[in-house]
């Protein structure tokens, strides 16, 4: 019997550090497929933020990237208007079918609306069946009818929480059964030895409560508006910034905010595999969950999507958040810190998460097991096989009847 292979399609060039691809690249080749991840190739995301290619242990996981070459030919441009398609991914088609190499996939897997787009065509062409997941959700009326009717056309669709599922199948008009959630968690076992990686890099005092931020350093992430407030913090607070940033403007403000309390402020762009970004989370006391109040639906119900939500989870740190939605399901429902309304509250919940620090810790960690990653993808897997007819995975099998 030929081995199962799958396809993970997306038009991203930022895939090193998109957990989600990852853990499914994983998941999926322990469970004995064959995956092939299709990412775009960019210099600037590579060079200027930082931001890796995946490399992986398991043999079974090969990476094929793309160089976006700027020219578009005429061809390529006519057959994009009439398709709904973006040229450069009219251009991948043609080059993934010129492949004389390539895979007879089991099912294909399409990232956000551009990598839908690509697997549902391919779909076309070698009668695949294909699956949307979601990263980014999309607003109303933002998207043509063409990916519409794709996302209607896919076999199951994916997104990250209750609420983007609800609101994805409610966009697309799909049938809400056929929306499954899969968690932006980290996969593994809870990883609660505390590190010392922050205090060490920055020389940072024993007695100093190390408040982190990580991930996009954007202002969609809040982080203007939290700058701004680290001057009321009390003494025994410092805040540490990691992660990349989009905008060259922020990044000047981030800078000087640093140069102004440079005992108060640390700034960390080191670059982390998915393998070793543990021991930054397990480097701190608090982790801030914090989103812009935006029209931005992306943003907006980015609570249960926040891939370090799962993160603090997984190391048992204490969560202060701001309160958008979802959130305060999230972290006060579940006792795992505060949330906020106003910035001025923020010292405030900083104080309180400090104070009883054993009780929120303790609340962080005890929701790791039931978020981490296979209990939520290995129903979706499990879908997917019986929907194919196709063998099912004997890790898959014994974890569902357990």
């Amino acid at each position: 019997m030929k081995g199962k292979a799958v396809g993970l399609i997306t038009a991203h060039s930022w895939i090193g550090m998109s957990t989600p691809v990852i853990n499914t690249a994983i998941y999926l080749a322990d469970q004995g497929y064959q995956v092939d991840i299709f990412m775009n190739e960019s210099k600037f995301v590579e060079e200027d933020l930082g931001i890796k290619k995946p490399q992986f242990e398991n043999p079974n996981i090969n990476v094929v990237s793309t160089i976006q070459k700027k020219k578009i030919s005429l061809v390529e441009k006519g057959i994009a208007f009439f398709t709904g398609l973006k040229p450069a991914d009219v251009r991948f088609v043609r080059n993934f079918r010129k492949n004389p190499k390539r895979k007879k996939y089991d099912f294909f897997i399409g990232y956000d609306l551009r990598g839908l787009a690509r697997a549902a065509v391919l779909s076309f062409f070698s009668k695949t069946p294909f699956i949307f997941h979601s990263l980014e959700l999309e607003k109303p009326n933002s998207f043509s009818y063409f990916d519409k009717k794709r996302a209607q056309k896919s076999l199951l669709s994916i997104s990250q929480d209750e609420i983007r599922c609800d609101l994805l199948s409610l966009i697309f008009s799909l049938n809400r059964e056929k929306v499954m959630i899969s968690y932006n968690s980290p996969l593994g076992n809870k990883m609660l030895e505390k590190k010392n990686y922050f205090r060490e890099t920055f020389s940072i005092p024993e007695n100093k409560v190390i408040v982190l931020a990580s991930g996009g350093l954007a202002k969609s992430h809040y982080i203007d508006k939290l700058l701004e407030t680290v001057k009321d913090w009390p003494d025994e607070f410092v805040l540490v910034l990691h992660g990349w940033i989009p905008k060259k403007p922020l990044e000047n403000e981030i800078r000087a905010y640093v140069k102004e309390f440079p005992n108060k402020i640390y700034l960390s762009t080191n670059f982390f595999s998915y393998q070793d970004k543990f021991e930054l989370y397990q480097s701190v006391d608090i982790g801030l969950i914090l989103f812009a109040h935006s029209d931005d639906f992306n943003v907006k119900y980015a609570a249960g999507s926040a891939g370090k939500l799962f993160d603090f989870f997984k190391v048992g740190v204490p969560i202060v958040a701001n309160n958008v939605p979802g959130m305060q399901d999230w972290v006060v429902g579940k006792s795992c810190g505060v949330v906020f309304n106003e910035d001025i509250e923020l010292v405030k919940c900083l104080q309180e998460v400090n104070e009883n620090y054993d009780y929120y810790a303790r609340n962080s960690s005890m929701q790791f097991d039931k978020y981490e990653f296979t209990n939520s993808y290995k129903l979706i897997l499990n879908r997917i096989e019986d929907k194919l007819n196709l063998p099912i995975s004997e890790i898959t099998k014994e974890k569902v009847i357990n």
